[in-house]
């Protein structure tokens, strides 16, 4: 789903204007990387839950050279769904 489709769904679930809709959605986003770059968690009733995860450091053999090589650590977002979202899915 594309943040057009997701505008006017607001647009017409709201009754808001497409600038209105727009603006909103672009608040949620900007909320959403805002807490997730603090790495807190966000909680999304029936849905699920983003966190940000420290992925440890790997070593891998780069194809070209063979050589062994280390990637840094880094942060990564982790999603989980609910179990209610499971179970709308698996009917």
């Amino acid at each position: 789903m594309s943040k057009e489709m997701i505008v006017r769904a607001l647009m017409s679930g709201l009754n808001l204007t497409k600038k209105d809709s727009s603006n909103a959605y672009d608040i949620v986003m900007s909320t959403i990387k805002s807490t997730l770059e603090t790495s807190q968690s966000i909680r999304l009733h029936n849905v699920g839950t983003l966190h940000v995860i420290q992925c440890a450091e790997k070593k891998y053999h780069n194809p070209k050279t063979g050589d062994l090589e280390t990637l840094p650590p880094k942060k990564r977002v982790r999603f989980r769904s609910s179990k209610k979202l499971l179970s709308i899915i698996n009917s």
